[in-house]
């Protein structure tokens, strides 16, 4: 029977499953709200049930799980993200371990589309690369000379929490005036609000409350040629260019 890997890729809003060939073909997928567990055990307890769903579609044995996550560390199988309300540092590896006897790789969710691009994608032909991903938060993972930098403690190359602002926004890795409070999904969101309270310009953005403001609305608004959703994505761009200038200056 053929091989497959499970493939989980950890968001702090979505969980996506897939069962991977060796090949990089993905036989199955799903999803599953992040949010929706009450804490780390139960989010485990849910990514089990899910994790044999995928394996029982897919029709296929299982070589291993690979996992690309939030601040993940792949030194030690640990998980310590900003963007999950768990607590800390959660041991996800060694969880993961205690119910299926396989080979478990953990990595930082950007570290881990940096090294698929690598193998399958785009970045096929590059050996010194800088990979971005944006969604909640920010991440990123740095390549050179074909291998991820890691660091000492395994977690270099956190463009999100590099300072754009020592008195900037709230963290919630506790620190003040990270990129990602600006440039993510949930840092537009916080500009559009920011823009609606400064400017007295008409918005449909402020027919929505904080919760139901959503970086997808914002961009429909700004397709739709709205000049506060469209002030917003300028904002946003401009110091997201400045600061992936900055990354690749030296």
């Amino acid at each position: 029977m053929e091989q497959v890997v499970i493939g989980i890729d950890l968001g702090g809003t979505t969980t996506t499953l897939g069962a991977v060939t060796r090949a990089g073909e993905v036989r199955w997928r799903q999803t599953f709200d992040t949010r929706a567990a009450a804490g780390f055990p139960a989010y485990m307890e849910q990514l089990r049930g899910e994790i044999a769903q995928v394996r029982d579609q897919a029709g296929a044995d299982l070589a291993g799980i690979g996992v690309g996550a939030p601040a993940g560390n792949h030194r030690y199988g640990t998980v310590q993200a900003a963007n999950l309300n768990w607590g800390g540092v959660v041991g996800f590896t060694e969880a993961l371990a205690r119910h299926f006897d396989l080979p478990i790789s953990l990595d930082n969710d950007a570290n881990a589309t940096a090294l698929g691009e690598m193998l399958f994608g785009a970045a096929q032909p590059y050996r010194h690369f800088i990979l971005v991903t944006l969604g909640t938060g920010l991440g990123s993972g740095i390549v050179s000379n074909g291998q991820v930098v890691y660091g000492y403690d395994g977690l270099a190359g956190e463009l999100g929490h590099i300072c754009v602002d020592m008195d900037g926004r709230d963290c919630a890795c506790g620190r003040k005036g990270c990129l990602e409070t600006y440039v993510s999904a949930n840092g537009l969101k916080r500009t559009a609000f920011e823009l609606m309270a400064r400017r007295v310009t008409p918005s449909a953005l402020r027919d929505y409350g904080y919760h139901a403001l959503t970086a997808q609305r914002i961009a429909e608004a700004a397709a739709a040629g709205d000049p506060l959703a469209r002030e917003a994505f300028e904002y946003t761009g401009r110091l997201l260019g400045l600061k992936l200038a900055d990354a690749v200056a030296h």
